[in-house]
C-alpha cells in the first residue's frame, strides 16, 4: 500500500487543523472540569471535525450518513489507546495536564491516517484511484 504523499500532506493540514480547534477547546474546558472530560468533550467535537476535514479536503469522497456512522468507531478505538496514554502521561510521567495531549497526539497521528484511509476511502465502493488531485 503506496502512501500518496499529496493525500498525506492534505491528512496532516488537515489534522493540524483540528488539532489546534480541539486542543483549544480542551485548554478552555479544563478550567471548568476534570482533563478527563475536557479531553472527552474536546475529542467527540474533533470527531465531527476530522470527519467533514478527511472526506473533503483528504480522501475527497462525498459526504454520508453510511461513512459517518461508521466513523466514530475509528475515533473510539483511538480515543481508549489515547486516553490511556494521557492517564499515563499526566499521572505516572507527571506531564502538565496541558502539554500532555500533544505527546499522545504524536503517538496517534500514524495510526489515524491508516483507519481513517480504511473507513472513508474503502467504504461505500468508491475509493479514489490513481493519484489524488
Amino acid at each position: 500500500m503506496a502512501i500518496d504523499l499529496r493525500r498525506w500532506f492534505r491528512f496532516l493540514a488537515g489534522g493540524l487543523f483540528n488539532t489546534a480547534a480541539t486542543y483549544l477547546i480542551y485548554l478552555g474546558l479544563i478550567r471548568f472540569m476534570p482533563y478527563q472530560w475536557a479531553y472527552l468533550v474536546a475529542y467527540a467535537l474533533g470527531i465531527v471535525i476530522a470527519y467533514v476535514l478527511n472526506s473533503v479536503l483528504v480522501f475527497r469522497v462525498p459526504l454520508s450518513l453510511k461513512r459517518f456512522s461508521a466513523y466514530p468507531v475509528v475515533y473510539l478505538v483511538q480515543y481508549v489507546i489515547a486516553a490511556g496514554l494521557l492517564a499515563v502521561a499526566v499521572e505516572v510521567l507527571h506531564a502538565p495536564e496541558a502539554i500532555a495531549p500533544l505527546a499522545v497526539l504524536a503517538i496517534m497521528v500514524p495510526l489515524s491516517y491508516v483507519l481513517n484511509r480504511l473507513v472513508l476511502a474503502r467504504s461505500g465502493g468508491n475509493a479514489p484511484q490513481g493519484p489524488s488531485p
